[in-house]
């Protein structure tokens, strides 16, 4: 039998049925006619599945079950799913509130789907997918998610965080609007569009971060977000911004964005993307004109400007928001966070188990020197590396991360120093082998301190090479301690301390290690005279001197406590 190129699986079916399976009557045929379904029919999802509260899979009705999500194809790729509908599982075991985990993948009769969108489709108001949940009040969205749809989170009213894969590009209208107990959201750099009223009265959230390609925002961008004080415009790329960004809604006691700083990278930005670009002149404190009839309210401002860095100026920037780098460096939140969620699927973090003291390098140093040993994180059963609140960690984001590239993560609680509840302390393994000390400990701190913490004599900060130290910038860490000048460790960064006695060693020397003894860094002691006048910091909390920006490398800068862009 001679078969053409251009034949069809259905042709060659028949052929075959035709020529050798004649006698066999109407059973072959209809054998044929299913194999020939199976080869041209795309499987499709159709089933509830159920989670644990830690977005574990489960069975309906077992103890633990906390919540249900319903699945539908898409035609984002082979086998990409939605999230359709959710329903939470009345189960006495489970507690009321809600941690809700979208999953990356799902398996249903062998075959593995890949979740890629969270939306119902809906056009009425309200009737999102996770729309009016009050039971809600974390959420997780995978990596591989590109689209949240209209009104998904719509007045979760007791939702306090989310936390968005490193692939999301579009949200759409109203999804965060009356999530009234937001505190913190970090948008990825992949978000290219928002929908109108995207945080409209989201009214606990002080600070955001409006990353470089989010260059489309919709309609009542934030009305009603009444406690913001700090918006981070990054990049310079042109933004469009829809009508009453900041306006208030009198029938619903709303107060508008006010006495808010809008930062923007330079003078020469402002005045080309923002001054008079669209709506964003309404932020300028300059601009006195209202909205017309059409708002149900007016605009006044009360204060809102924007801010760029200039010599002269001495405005403190308040030091939450921070670019994560591809690098080891030190990390303590006051919630727990994800790891892959917030930097990347091939983020890690590890956390300090063990020291020992090192004879021969202490000979060497005229100092006790101790080698500091670190343990990667492991993922839990659900894939998920977690940084645990209120604990000092080392962090390094995915080098190829083009996500969440900022943080920002506002806490209600602990804002000035508490080094026993921010604080890991190990003991020396060969404690025994250490002569200056009868008992010796490491601990590993951090610090919420509003303005960054100050470093204090027998501390240590693990940070970049100063460059002007002749250190190989942002390219390796090092350990620091306090010179002659002073040191400051931004908020949500980690120092350490070794206690000898009950007294902190102010000469001693540390490295860092990895428990398969990959990586090791010596400390180093810096010598510089106390500035006097304006001094430079880089993010590491470094102190860079007294010098013109255009001596420094590209990169974000504190001068006098006020972030500035060195292109």
């Amino acid at each position: 039998m001679l078969i053409s190129k251009k034949s069809t699986t259905s042709q060659i079916l028949h052929c075959m049925i035709k020529n050798h399976f004649r006698k066999t009557g109407l059973r072959l045929i209809a054998l044929c006619a299913t194999l020939l379904t199976s080869l041209t029919t795309k499987a499709q999802i159709s089933s509830w599945h159920y989670y644990t509260n830690e977005g574990a899979e489960t069975q309906q009705g077992v103890e633990n079950c906390a919540y249900g999500l319903y699945f539908i194809d898409n035609n984002d790729g082979e086998n990409t799913i939605t999230v359709y509908g959710y329903t939470k599982v009345t189960d006495a075991n489970v507690n009321s509130k809600i941690h809700l985990v979208i999953p990356e993948k799902v398996v249903e009769k062998g075959l593995t789907y890949t979740v890629t969108r969270i939306d119902n489709e809906t056009t009425e108001e309200g009737k999102g997918v996770f729309a009016s949940t009050s039971d809600i009040q974390s959420v997780i969205v995978p990596n591989t998610v590109t689209t949240i749809g209209a009104d998904a989170f719509w007045s979760c009213m007791n939702l306090q965080e989310i936390s968005l894969g490193n692939s999301l590009t579009t949200i759409g209208d109203n999804a965060f609007q009356y999530c009234a107990a937001l505190r913190s959201i970090s948008l990825p750099n992949t978000l290219t569009t928002v929908g109108n009223h995207f945080l409209c009265h989201c009214n606990q959230i002080e600070a955001l971060v409006i990353p470089e390609n989010l260059v489309t925002i919709g309609n009542y961008f934030l009305h009603g977000c009444e406690s913001l004080r700090n918006v981070y415009l990054v990049g310079s790329k042109q933004r469009s911004l829809g009508q009453y960004p900041f306006c208030s809604q009198k029938q619903q006691n709303d107060q508008q964005v006010h006495d808010c700083t809008f930062w923007v990278e330079s003078e020469a930005i402002y005045h080309s993307n923002y001054e008079n670009n669209d709506n964003w002149h309404n932020v300028d404190a300059s601009y006195t004109g209202s909205y017309d009839a059409s708002c149900d309210g007016t605009y006044t401002n009360q204060g809102n400007h924007y801010a760029w860095n200039r010599k002269d100026d001495q405005t403190v920037v308040d030091p939450i928001f921070y670019p994560y780098k591809p690098k080891w460096t030190t990390a303590c939140f006051p919630s727990d966070v994800d790891v892959k969620a917030e930097f990347g699927d091939g983020a890690q973090a590890a956390i300090l188990n063990s020291a020992e003291y090192d004879n021969a390098a202490s000979e060497k140093d005229k100092a006790c020197f101790y080698h500091l040993y670190f343990e990667l994180v492991q993922p839990d059963a659900n894939g998920r590396v977690i940084m645990k609140a209120n604990t000092p960690y080392l962090l390094k984001a995915d080098p190829k991360n083009t996500g969440s590239a900022y943080i920002v993560k506002a806490s209600q609680e602990n804002k000035s120093r508490t080094d026993e509840q921010n604080s890991v302390t190990v003991g020396i393994k060969n404690d025994s082998d250490d002569p200056s000390a009868s008992k010796t400990e490491v601990r590993m701190l951090g610090t919420y301190t509003d303005g960054g913490y100050h470093l204090a004599a027998g501390e240590f900060f693990f940070s970049n090479p100063d460059p002007a130290d002749g250190g190989d910038y942002n390219k390796h860490m090092t350990f620091y301690k306090k010179g002659s000048y002073d040191r400051i460790i931004p908020t949500y960064r980690c120092y350490w301390q070794i206690i000898k006695d009950g007294s902190k060693d102010e000469n001693a020397k540390l490295s860092i290690g990895f428990t398969d003894g990959t990586s090791a860094t010596g400390i180093q002691t810096l010598k510089r005279p106390q500035p006097r006048d304006a001094r430079v910091y880089n993010l590491q909390g470094q102190c860079l001197g007294v010098k013109p920006l255009s001596e420094l490398p590209a990169g974000i800068y504190i001068v006098n406590g006020k972030k500035m862009v060195k292109h």
